[in-house]
């Protein structure tokens, strides 16, 4: 159970990382019609506040009782899920790049995503469990 937890919740955040990018810069396009705007300056701001809702949106429906015991346990998996999700990105956004765009992406368009990815992963975990006040992790 374990394994599937910090599979799930790894994956989970690595696709709402890229999510997240998506919508920030879907932002920036709206707003670059009407506004001379720096796309950095709205993305970025947009992609933080959409993550850390989104993973913690998702942590809420998964701590219901029913599906209580995919709740993360102990430090050791909210680690293991913050590293794991770092490798997951890459993983996914390589062929969903080459799919939609007919080419690899630049080593610099990843690093740009392990950047974001580095503190906002940290953040949107730690908020999710946080707010959801999990006893285990008191413990743990």
């Amino acid at each position: 159970m374990r394994t599937l937890r910090i599979g799930l919740h790894s994956f989970v955040l690595a696709v709402g990382c890229l999510v997240s990018i998506l919508v920030g810069f879907g932002f920036y396009h709206l707003l670059r019609v009407t506004w001379p705007v720096d796309q950095l300056v709205v993305q970025a701001p947009i992609a933080v506040v959409a993550l850390i809702l989104g993973f913690t949106s998702w942590y809420q429906v998964i701590s219901r009782p029913a599906l209580a015991h995919l709740r993360l346990v102990g430090w050791g998996e909210i680690s293991a899920v913050y590293l794991l999700s770092l490798l997951w990105t890459p993983l996914i956004f390589l062929p969903l790049h080459f799919l939609t765009q007919g080419y690899l992406s630049s080593v610099d368009n990843l690093l740009a995503i392990l950047y974001f990815q580095i503190p906002t992963n940290f953040i949107a975990i730690l908020t999710a469990v946080s707010l959801l006040r999990q006893p285990e992790l008191a413990s743990a």
